[in-house]
């Protein structure tokens, strides 16, 4: 079940009391009129089930009370009531398949902006993946992986693809690209100084890695690496399921691969930072691309089940 919270303007009064009124999916619904103050109107309280939240806040996007009040949100544990029961039992499809779509739009939003918290741990995540490579160390990979937080932006700008808000796909993506960027400038000067001092490890000087080869390497594994990839980081962001196994599971051939391209340009092995790079750009357009067709397929889902998708873009953005 999911608590709503609505200010609604005295203009929407009636319209949104009729529209709740007639709902049978809302129970619990509590009016305090003239009580809201910035913006001012009336509180309006209720509950409904997930499965119906597109529709309930599509239906009051249209009234404009996003836009003359506000909608909030907010996912309720454990709901004691016989008319929240008989509320879900009215709602059509099953609550595990509902993807509340401004929920999930919200909380990447939030992931997709560029800050220097971001561009920090990106560049630790880079450096860490760098060491690993020089020293193929497989642990360290692992380590990498999980400190990378290019999946939120990533799965940021899948969304914005699919529903073509070109401002928000703009962002995420420069996110990433810068993130990326200054992740490898940072490895790159690593490797430098380590070679200035000779500390190169030998393991690498060898250019035979055991545990590192395969990431300037791709192939088709690692094209099927990142269509999974894509698939479930997507599904479980749609859940609200995310974390950090589903990002080590993103990071998997996209960090690894940008170390290795600022490890091995800085030390001239340009065969091998094509490798690499090729690596990274075949799994970028992977994951994107099938996050794009997880989408479509949710949201064909949602539909056929009566929840609802995610509905026209802001025509702003």
């Amino acid at each position: 079940m999911l608590h709503l919270r609505l200010v609604v303007p005295s203009s929407r009064h009636h319209a949104v009391m009729v529209l709740l009124g007639d709902d049978p999916t809302v129970c619990n619904l509590v009016v305090l009129e003239n009580r809201a103050v910035r913006p001012d109107g009336t509180v309006v309280l209720f509950d409904a089930p997930v499965e119906a939240a597109n529709r309930l806040i599509g239906d009051l996007k249209a009234l404009e009370i996003d836009r003359l009040g506000s909608i909030s949100l907010l996912r309720i544990d454990t709901s004691l009531s016989a008319h929240a029961d008989w509320a879900e039992a009215m709602a059509p499809g099953d609550p595990g398949d509902a993807v509340i779509w401004d929920e999930v739009e919200a909380r990447l939003g939030m992931e997709s902006r560029l800050t220097p918290s971001f561009l920090a741990v990106m560049v630790i995540a880079v450096l860490l993946g760098a060491v690993a490579v020089l020293t193929d160390s497989l642990v360290l990979v692992v380590g990498a992986m999980v400190v990378g937080p290019e999946f939120g932006p990533l799965a940021a700008a899948t969304l914005a693809l699919h529903r073509r808000t070109a401002r928000v796909a703009r962002r995420a993506a420069t996110t990433v690209g810068v993130g990326f960027a200054a992740g490898i400038a940072a490895a790159a000067v690593l490797t430098l100084v380590l070679r200035a001092a000779d500390r190169i490890p030998a393991v690498y000087g060898n250019g035979d890695p055991q545990f590192t080869g395969f990431i300037s390497h791709p192939d088709l594994f690692s094209v099927i690496v990142a269509v999974l990839a894509g698939a479930a980081g997507m599904l479980a962001l749609a859940q609200g399921k995310s974390g950090a196994l589903v990002g080590v599971l993103i990071s998997v051939t996209t960090i690894p691969a940008a170390s290795d391209i600022a490890v091995a340009t800085a030390l001239g092995r340009f065969d091998e930072a094509g490798g690499a790079t090729a690596q990274l750009a075949v799994n970028l357009v992977c994951m994107v691309v099938v996050g794009l067709l997880t989408l479509r397929v949710l949201d064909r889902v949602s539909a056929l089940s009566g929840i609802g998708g995610p509905g026209p873009a802001d025509p702003s953005s």
